[in-house]
């Protein structure tokens, strides 16, 4: 009596197996968890992921348009000076982050949900990858 061995199926390697290939969500969330952890108002984490995905986001352009979309966001969001200088803090913190922690991964974010889901949050992002300039 012979034993037959099943062979197993090799994975193949493709685009989306790459080890970039994390789901965005959860890098996202990754991304922002050091200040979301701190926040335990369910609208502030919401706004900290939406923030997190914008800066995300900008962090993909070229360094000198960067602080144009940051400029622009102040003027749009920001009327008080103390709440410049925390947005300029979270802002700067988090592009040190993406540069650093996630610099190689250039998924740019075109659509995004964000459910609430047994007291977490349940993100959902469609993304498409930027050529590396």
């Amino acid at each position: 009596m012979s034993v037959i061995k099943k062979k197993k199926k090799k994975k193949r390697l493709n685009k989306n197996n790459l080890p970039t290939a994390n789901k965005l969500s959860a890098v996202i969330l990754e991304f922002v968890k050091p200040l979301s952890e701190r926040i335990d108002n369910d609208e502030m984490n919401k706004s900290m992921i939406q923030f997190g995905i914008l800066v995300w986001n900008i962090s993909l352009f070229p360094m000198e348009d960067r602080e144009k979309q940051k400029d622009s966001i102040i003027k749009r969001l920001v009327k008080d000076k103390q709440i410049e200088d925390e947005f300029n803090e979270i802002y700067d913190y988090l592009i040190f982050r993406k540069d650093t922690l996630f610099k190689n991964d250039r998924r740019f974010v075109v659509d995004y949900v964000i459910t609430e889901h047994e007291n977490n949050f349940n993100l959902t992002i469609g993304s498409t990858k930027l050529r590396n300039e």
